[in-house]
């Protein structure tokens, strides 16, 4: 039993998130780095009267640590109620084992946090790369306290750690590989970041060999890909690999790390036998040893035993901000060392960290069970050491870190150093604190609470403090923070389903007001009086036009540039590569979810009250649409407005093409002439755009393959992404991270906006490589139902004919020795002509080859009719009677292409599948189970194409019937 001296308490708790330039850019397959945002927590404690303090750096890295969009918003947001949850926390340091169990119990209690606050951007194992940070500051706590090195607390199995390699980004020239490799002296082995070309991985190596051969020190080589190859072109790579060890090319020991993309990691497995046939049929004189190492598959010991249930690989890298903290990273390494003793084990860092993770991962790689590679070099290419004593070689030319001198993590901050690249702090304990050195510290942003009933009426049942100011507005009531105010939704014209995903609904005034208070607002607006003495209340007629007033008058007071985005398809995707593309130079204030109508883009408008450097809008056409006095373009005042394209949609609305190009036209009217308008070339009626825009706004630039685009799409390649533009003879080339020829095209529009802004294009062009297809737009998404492995690309986010025909078309692109599954259902509010447009997509569907064709909703029983019966899976009234079709149809190793329009519930349908909990119903298709109609099925429902046929029927079958189907519609 632990006495009160054996206590350690916290006192405060606060965190700093900083910006660190690198001194020279660091260049991988995925982007060109030249920055890196990391947070660091500081803890505050007593123990024994003693005070004792621990620090600890998160590396939120986005969708590599589970930590959310680039802006990293969330994973900020996520760490002030981590930091919350420490308040009043203790631990036991009765022994090392009571100290670690207590940090062990307090990290899974911000587990179980992390899961309730995650979205599905944050993944199944949300927010690790925030929760090192505070897991190492506990650590560093508890070891300071107790006077132990961290690696002592952990268990220590030697005193040094030896760094193995130090890496050649792909910044370096083939020419200049060799002299870099041949001075790297210190290190065992030459390690290279590579890309998705076999032919230039092969030339970096063979150069790094050479240069090693000169030197007179042939070492082990090691290229990382960073996921950037699939299978098929990984497994050539490793046998041309293979080929040039046996040939004396490249040296007898090669490790190939991380060439598969994360959702395919376990597919490293297959990929190390590929390499071992490989060496096998080479039957070499020598011994040849060609590794493939596992990499950002590799969260924890979970993912290591779906890995080796697989076949395993011979190495895996294990990341610290990916298991979540230097415990789990301990346990997987102890997973990995029962499982396979041969495994070779690697710890791994990440770029643009400080001399603390440093010191942690070196305090790591002390305590581990067995060590064989280690990349954690002291970090020299940041612009600023925030740490002393800063970490270092014990000599020159060693590879071995000196040894610790202080106990804890062996380092302390030194905030004087840091201040200058802090954006923000979270104080829990101190209400008054600033910013250590945030520019933002010094803005007065917000809006005094006093001056609300003149934007808009109303009077105060209860009146705020003096020179209280409100720091936004909003009326998700979910997603309240401290200084907004909160708008009530009981009047004003707000839809049932309005109120229901803003979470008012059924709560009361009364309970939106509490929670309001609770979170800490700054106001609360109603019509609904409700007296409070926490909270100031304002009661106003119609709470849904003050909000557009408080939105309105935001507007009016930001200095800085707005762009507004609209179209029928691609606006949120080209908002979301906006924001992602600026957020690497300014602070962005951006959408939260698809809030786009007159209520969304004012719910946007309001965040304008905390700084921001530039803000970037979505809206609908539905906000064309004048209420009273108000529109979204009057609202919004955009400096630049984007249409993207259009189609088919809305037709309660207007049903025609043209009518839909003059509602969306209405987005430059904000413009008043003066500021630019972007739009689409290649788009229907952009002609009517082109005049709209050229009356309303100071300048306009255009873009699209069309030969008179301002920008001129000229060449894209879908299977690396490669982008190729030209504006007037210059030409820009990038590298896109999602796929498509209409994301290309989208981020054609991305450059558009980065020029009407007067930014260089090439500061901008690693980011795109960064970007990620948006939820339900695009993800490839892994799963299991029952024994079946399954893929899903999951476009269920919402469908128009313009949109599904360029998701089928970059789907038939891919995937194409897998059987593959389409599971459409229908484009809603197409008016009269649905059942025709709907019909008008057999084309579209046809030209993917799939093996199975299923089909959700009423619109589709023309395009049911006219497909082959072999390629009929069912077709069913409701998202969820298609359920037992696909328990019962799909196989092994199937890919599923999922879209529909999002009311139809096929988003619903792919979380099922996710969990693998699809219905069963008591009996299939039958019209009284739950009221519902008898699925359609084809009367050999049964048959299928056999999937060896390389992912259909044979080519001459679809040949004919292409034929076939385009004479019909040239008939017709």
């Amino acid at each position: 039993m632990s006495t009160s001296g054996a206590r350690l308490q916290l006192h405060r708790r606060r965190a700093y998130r900083y910006l660190m330039p690198l001194k020279r850019p660091y260049g991988t397959a995925r982007a060109l780095i030249t920055e890196s945002t990391n947070f660091i927590v500081h803890l505050y404690g007593s123990h024994n009267g003693a005070a004792v303090e621990g620090v600890g750096e998160s590396q939120p890295r986005h969708e590599l640590t589970g930590d959310g969009a680039p802006d990293n918003r969330s994973a900020w947001a996520f760490l002030h109620s981590a930091l919350v949850a420490l308040e009043g926390a203790e631990l036991d340091l009765t022994t090392r084992t009571t100290a670690v169990d207590g940090v062990r119990t307090v990290m899974a209690d911000l587990d179980r946090l992390a899961q309730r606050e995650a979205e599905e951007v944050h993944g199944p194992k949300p927010f690790r790369g925030t929760l090192l940070g505070v897991e190492v500051a506990l650590l560093d706590l508890a070891a300071r306290a107790m006077g132990l090195r961290i690696s002592q607390l952990l268990t220590e199995r030697r005193s040094r750690a030896r760094i193995s390699i130090a890496t050649i980004s792909t910044t370096a020239t083939l020419s200049e590989i060799g002299d870099r490799a041949a001075r790297q002296k210190r290190f065992p082995i030459t390690r290279l970041k590579g890309d998705g070309s076999l032919e230039h991985n092969l030339a970096l190596l063979r150069a790094a060999a050479t240069g090693n051969a000169a030197a007179g020190r042939p070492k082990p080589l090691w290229i990382d890909i960073n996921e950037a190859m699939d299978l098929d072109a990984a497994s050539e790579f490793v046998r041309a690999a293979a080929a040039q060890m046996a040939a004396g090319e490249l040296p007898a020991e090669l490790i190939v790390e991380g060439p598969l993309p994360q959702e395919d990691g376990v597919q490293h497995a297959d990929l190390q036998r590929v390499a071992d046939q490989a060496v096998a049929d080479l039957d070499a004189e020598q011994d040849l040893r060609l590794q493939i190492m596992a990499d950002e598959n590799i969260w924890d010991a979970g993912d290591l035993s779906e890995l080796q249930a697989r076949g395993g690989c011979r190495a895996i890298n294990i990341k610290a901000p990916k298991a979540g903290g230097l415990l789990p990273s301990l346990d997987l390494a102890e997973a990995a060392v029962a499982a396979d003793p041969q495994l070779r084990l690697c710890i791994g860092g990440m770029l643009g960290t400080s001399e603390l993770t440093a010191w942690a991962l070196h305090n790591l790689g002390k305590s581990m069970p067995r060590i064989d590679y280690m990349t954690t070099v002291p970090p020299r290419n940041v612009a600023a050491t925030i740490a002393d004593p800063p970490s270092r070689y014990s000599a020159a030319g060693s590879n071995v870190i000196a040894l610790q001198h202080e106990p804890g993590l062996g380092t302390r901050l030194l905030p004087e150093v840091l201040a200058p690249f802090v954006q923000d702090e979270h104080d829990l304990d101190d209400p008054a604190h600033h910013p250590v050195g945030s520019p933002a510290a010094t803005d007065v942003s917000g809006l005094d609470l006093a001056t609300l009933p003149d934007l808009f009426g109303g009077r105060w049942l209860t009146a705020p403090r003096p020179e209280r100011r409100a720091g936004g507005g909003t009326f998700l009531v979910n997603d309240i923070e401290p200084g907004q105010v909160v708008f009530t939704m009981e009047t004003g014209g707000w839809a049932d389903s309005l109120r229901r995903r803003a979470g008012q609904s059924p709560l009361t005034t009364e309970e939106v007001a509490g929670r309001a208070a609770t979170a800490g607002a700054a106001a609360v607006v109603t019509s609904a009086p409700t007296l409070r003495a926490d909270l100031p209340v304002l009661t106003v007629d119609d709470p849904r036009r003050a909000l557009w007033a408080f939105g309105a008058h935001a507007r009016q007071q930001y200095p800085n540039p707005v762009v507004a985005v609209t179209g029928t398809a691609g606006k949120s995707t080209t908002t979301d590569m906006l924001q992602h593309v600026l957020s690497g130079t300014d602070r962005v204030h951006s959408p939260t979810g698809n809030w786009n109508t007159i209520d969304g883009v004012s719910l946007t408008l309001a965040g304008l009250l905390q700084p921001s450097d530039i803000a970037v809008l979505e809206m609908a056409h539905v906000g064309f649409v004048g209420f009273g006095n108000w529109s979204t373009p009057e609202m919004a005042r955009p400096d630049i407005a984007v249409v993207t394209s259009i189609g088919q949609a809305h037709a309660d609305l207007d049903a025609t093409l043209e009518g839909t190009a003059r509602l969306k036209a209405r987005i430059f009217r904000g413009l008043h002439g003066q500021g630019v308008a972007v739009l689409n070339m290649d788009t229907p009626h952009s002609d009517l755009l082109l005049a709209e825009a050229t009356a309303h706004a100071g300048r306009v630039i255009s873009y699209g393959r069309h030969p008179e685009a301002t920008l001129r799409l000229v060449g894209y390649e879908p299977a690396t992404g490669h982008v190729r533009a030209r504006r007037g003879t210059e030409e820009i080339a990038l590298r896109l991270g999602v796929r498509g020829e209409h994301n290309a095209l989208n981020a054609l529009a991305v450059l558009a906006v980065l020029h009407a802004l007067g930014r260089s294009e090439q500061d901008y062009l690693e980011r795109f490589a960064e970007i990620r297809p948006l939820k339900g737009r695009g993800q490839v998404k892994k799963t299991r139902l029952d024994d079946r492995r399954l893929t899903i690309v999951d476009q269920s986010y919402n469908a128009n004919p313009a949109s599904m025909r360029a998701t089928l078309r970059d789907f038939g692109e891919r995937f194409q020795r897998s059987r593959r599954v389409l599971v459409l259902g229908d484009m809603l509010e197409l008016g009269t002509d649905a059942e025709q447009l709907h019909t008008d997509l057999l084309d579209a569907v046809l030209g993917v080859r799939p093996d199975r064709v299923y089909l959700v909703g009423e619109h589709y029983s023309g395009l049911w009719e006219r497909l082959p019966t072999q390629l009929r899976g069912a077709r069913v009234p409701a998202a969820e009677d298609m359920d037992v079709h696909l328990r019962q149809d799909l196989r092994n190793g199937d890919v599923l292409f999922v879209k529909s329009s999002h009311g139809v519930g096929l988003h619903r349908l792919v979380k099922r599948l996710q969990r693998g909990e699809l219905h069963v119903p008591t009996s299939t298709g039958d019209a009284t189970s739950a009221g519902q109609r008898p699925a359609v099925r084809p009367a050999d429902a049964a048959a299928s194409v056999p999937s060896d046929e390389g992912g259909g029927a044979a080519l001459g079958f679809w040949s004919r019937l292409r034929r076939r189907w385009t004479a019909h519609r040239h008939e017709g």
